[in-house]
C-alpha cells in the first residue's frame, strides 16, 4: 500500500513544483516546446540509466531472497 502511496505524492509534488517554477519564471509555461530540445539527450540518456539501474537492483533483490533453501539430510536419522 506504501508503494502507490509514495507514487501519488511524488507525482502531486512533481505538478506543484511545475506550477510554483512556472510562476515564478525559473520554466517557461508553454507546455507543448517542454522536452523538445537539443539539449535534452543527457537528460535522457541519464533517466534511461537511472531506471535500467534500478531495475538491475530490483532483479538481484529478488533473486537473492527467492533462493531455495539447501534441503540437508541429516545422515544419522
Amino acid at each position: 500500500m506504501w508503494v502507490p502511496i509514495l507514487a501519488h505524492f511524488v507525482n502531486n509534488l512533481m505538478g506543484v513544483l511545475g506550477y510554483y517554477l512556472i510562476d515564478k519564471g525559473v520554466i517557461s509555461n508553454d507546455i507543448e516546446e517542454w522536452g523538445t530540445g537539443s539539449g535534452q539527450i543527457p537528460l535522457v540518456v541519464l533517466s534511461f540509466l537511472a531506471v535500467g539501474g534500478l531495475l538491475y537492483l530490483i532483479y538481484r533483490n529478488e533473486r537473492v531472497n527467492t533462493k531455495m533453501p539447501v534441503n540437508r539430510v541429516d545422515s544419522q536419522a
